[in-house]
């Protein structure tokens, strides 16, 4: 028997294993008996459990079996934690290997697991298993594709197209989001268009799927061309390696009938502001069987959950205490250049009971002179910073917690370019935040320098506070009247105008 000839050479396991006994005898807790295949100790104090499957039934309930037999040692041999360890070895790891990898990664017992084969000759060999443990993620990759065209008849034939050649890469993940604009813009040329997002997937599948993709596809004098817009967003993952792939030989587009560009993720969410969208399309293994609802997958397209730079949009509980402190943690990240956030959605968390249920919106775009510059521009901005976070205990009690910028002190204005000067490293360091959208410590100078600062707001029964910062942390105490960002924008419409001034004569000097 295999259980017998591997008694007699643990050996292959670890050199200093000695027998203990096989089939050690178990008598668990409810009175019924089970048996350890082999039990094996050394000098060091710990005692080895080695659990033998040879078929695939056997083998689904190893890590069961394992988790059983340490309890048992613990409870009554009174062993310690760092005293048992755990080995499984088995004929068949197909259906064993991904439950292994993952009790592997999360059990705080010294396991390992081992091929065994039993040779013509009657000998055994074992060979140490390599456990993956898979991290998951669900963040697309940092940007996406956008078509245009100038017809929806054109439009829904490209989507087709570019479905057939999903078709034979099973294993990408990706979405499609057919769209048509509804904004006010009336020099849009190319109404209809759908974005493709992409995210990670099993990189080996997809390496095997591409290998067996069909000819490309003949280019014309008339197609468009993506040469030029690809390489600028050229990354070394397989997913955009194979997206590039696929637009550039089997998606064909006659420039008089639209166009595609690549856009960093942020951009996605202002975007579907503008268009109407139709159901999202899931393809690859991540979304089939609708594993996602719409809503959902638009969410995970946009990064709303730590992918995007200025917008977060997450519920939670810290009943789900791991979903509970990843929320914690991302959002703690994407507030990094907002200290006074930070502070008070520390103070809210620290104040939830288990079962309390929040819903999280952020939008924190820390860019006042891009607000500024949007009203000299269009009278009009969206780059207003909010937070929002409703509340909802186990008894009922809702409460609402609304973030802000605020005009908390009435500071001399300071001209525009003084302000840039005082707060930003430099101007082009200034202009360039104005674009990449990667926030920083320098813009809540720039708004602190006008008495602009970040702040919370608690409502609750008719009951409105705010957040007081002292010492690093803070408390909730009743205010009185406060001045918003646009109570500023009001009595300071001179700056506006120096704002939309500089970064005119910014752009102009630029070209």
């Amino acid at each position: 028997m295999i259980r017998d000839k591997l008694a007699k050479r643990l050996g292959l396991i670890d050199p200093h294993l000695k027998l203990v006994s096989t089939e050690h005898t178990v008598r668990l807790q409810d009175g019924r008996i089970a048996f350890i295949d082999i039990l094996a100790k050394d000098d060091f104090g710990c005692y080895t459990v080695i659990e033998i499957k040879k078929s695939t039934q056997t083998s689904r309930s190893a890590v069961q079996q394992l988790y059983k037999y340490a309890h048992f040692l613990k409870v009554a041999r009174r062993l310690e934690m760092h005293q048992i360890r755990c080995v499984i070895v088995s004929t068949v790891w197909d259906e064993l290997m991904a439950p292994f990898s993952e009790y592997r990664h999360f059990s705080e017992y010294d396991s390992k697991g081992f091929s065994i084969e039993l040779k013509v000759n009657g000998e055994i060999s074992l060979t140490e298993v390599s456990t993956q443990f898979e991290v998951g993620n669900s963040q697309p990759i940092s940007n996406y594709i956008f078509f245009e065209f100038i017809d929806h008849a054109v439009r829904d034939k490209t989507q087709i197209a570019l479905e057939n050649i999903l078709g034979h890469l099973p294993s990408l993940n990706c979405i499609i989001i057919p769209a048509d604009y509804s904004g006010d813009n009336a020099r849009v040329i190319h109404p209809h268009g759908f974005a493709w997002v992409s995210f990670t997937g099993n990189v080996k599948s997809l390496e095997a799927e591409v290998s067996r993709l069909p000819p490309p596809l003949a280019v014309s004098d008339d197609t468009f061309d993506p040469e030029a817009i690809l390489d600028g967003w050229e990354r070394d993952d397989p997913e955009t390696v194979v997206r590039s792939l696929v637009l550039k030989e089997y998606i064909r587009i006659a420039n008089s009938d639209g166009e595609y560009g690549c856009f960093a993720l942020h951009s996605l969410n202002n975007t579907l502001n503008q268009w109407t969208t139709s159901s999202p399309r899931g393809f690859g293994p991540m979304f089939r069987d609708d594993f996602f609802d719409a809503d959902e997958i638009i969410e995970m397209a946009c990064g709303f959950v730590g992918g995007h730079p200025y917008n977060f949009v997450a519920r939670t509980t810290p009943a789900r205490p791991r979903h509970f402190r990843m929320i914690r943690d991302r959002l703690d990240k994407f507030l990094q250049p907002n200290p006074r956030w930070r502070r008070a959605l520390k103070a809210i968390f620290n104040d939830l009971g288990d079962d309390d249920v929040l819903r999280i919106t952020v939008f924190n775009p820390l860019n006042f002179f891009g607000l500024l510059n949007d009203l000299y521009v269009d009278g009009r901005s969206k780059r207003i910073p909010q937070a929002t976070i409703q509340r909802e205990t186990a008894d009922g009690r809702k409460i609402l917690y609304i973030g802000g910028l605020f005009w908390t002190s009435e500071l001399p204005p300071l001209p525009a370019e003084e302000a840039i000067r005082r707060s930003y490293p430099d101007e082009f360091y200034f202009m360039a935040r104005s674009v990449n959208q990667r926030l920083n410590g320098h813009d809540v100078k720039l708004s602190d320098a006008y008495g602009l600062t970040y702040e919370f707001l608690r409502f609750e029964s008719g009951n409105e506070e705010i957040f007081r910062h002292e010492d690093g942390s803070g408390y909730w105490e009743h205010y009185g009247t406060l001045q918003t960002i646009q109570d500023f924008t009001e009595a300071n419409d001179q700056l506006i105008d120096q704002v939309g001034e500089h970064f005119s004569r910014f752009s102009s000097t630029a070209q």
